[in-house]
């Protein structure tokens, strides 16, 4: 355990100066200078979630959901009120910044008394080795995920207009925030549980078409759900000009499916320490995000 604490907080340490280092270039790529304090600001999460990280597993592992669940709901709940009285006295941008920073500061805080564990900090080649041996790759193949997964914001700026990616990002952070809870209630349910029986073959692949049926049937009620209710939610929690929009809505309403069965692959990989397949999937997935991207561009499907 202080093993993985300590690579965690090496890790984090790096990412996170790699980060306050390069956003002025990243600044520029995505957008322009008055995105560097926002990116270094940001960096303090990566901080922070790598921490948290380390107390969140073992409370996973010891199957404590409903304490993970308090501390998250806690913590949104705090860094929501937070952000909506500072976005009311004209803070823009920076109120949904400090948001997630606090949200992130909140939870690493919360989860380290909860877990009730004395990190220290250790150097242990083999153990190092060990955890670095399955963890690294899925380090990797959740950096491509999310890279994957943001790719469309990185590219639509400079491809399209800062004005096209806000009217496509709206929509679809509302879906994705929505399907991704789902996604990491599963996640951290399934992922402990079928890591104690992963030698038993038919017992895992029962398990795996059981998640498959009933969690693509769920994914399926969710994005029929945002379909089918189009108009009325967009009048609720967008308002009545962004109707005008209503049929990149419902192109997004299929996007809850995809997560899912992304996630599915991702927990059983994981199950059965299949680390580096998941890293070249999600790899895959990456190039396959930037082609079909730049090659829409190029048709003119804006």
């Amino acid at each position: 355990i202080n093993s993985a604490f300590s690579l965690c907080l090496i890790f984090g340490l790096v990412i996170s100066g790699a980060l306050c280092i390069l956003s002025p270039w990243l600044a520029n790529l995505v957008a322009d200078e008055t995105m560097i304090v926002p990116l270094r600001l940001f960096s303090i999460t990566l901080l922070c979630n790598c921490l948290s990280s380390t107390n969140i597993s073992l409370m996973q592992r010891q199957l404590q959901f409903i304490r993970i669940g308090l501390i998250e709901l806690a913590a949104q709940v705090i860094t929501t009120i937070v952000a909506v009285m500072l976005a009311l006295n004209g803070w823009g941008y920076y109120a949904i910044l400090t948001k997630a920073v606090l949200r992130s500061f909140i939870v690493l805080i919360v989860s380290y008394f909860a877990c009730d564990v004395k990190y220290s900090f250790v150097f242990d080649k083999k153990e190092y080795k060990s955890i670095f041996n399955f963890g690294g790759w899925l380090m990797f193949s959740a950096v491509f995920r999310n890279l994957a997964n943001q790719a469309d914001r990185l590219l639509i700026t400079r491809l399209i207009s800062v004005e096209a990616l806000g009217v496509y990002t709206r929509p679809k952070e509302f879906i994705y925030t929505i399907s991704e809870k789902l996604n990491s209630i599963f996640d951290s349910v399934l992922f402990p549980i079928l890591s104690t029986y992963q030698d038993d073959k038919p017992k895992l692949q029962s398990s795996f078409l059981s998640a498959f049926y009933y969690l693509n049937i769920l994914g399926m009620l969710v994005s029929l759900l945002f379909f089918c209710n189009s108009k009325l939610l967009i009048r609720i929690f967008f308002g009545q000009e962004w109707l005008k929009n209503d049929v990149l809505f419902m192109a997004l309403s299929f996007y809850p499916v995809l997560l899912i069965n992304g996630r599915i692959g991702d927990i059983f990989l994981r199950s059965l320490a299949l680390t580096k397949q998941q890293f070249l999937f999600r790899v895959i997935q990456f190039i396959l995000a930037i082609v079909f991207i730049i090659g829409g561009y190029r048709l003119g499907l804006v």
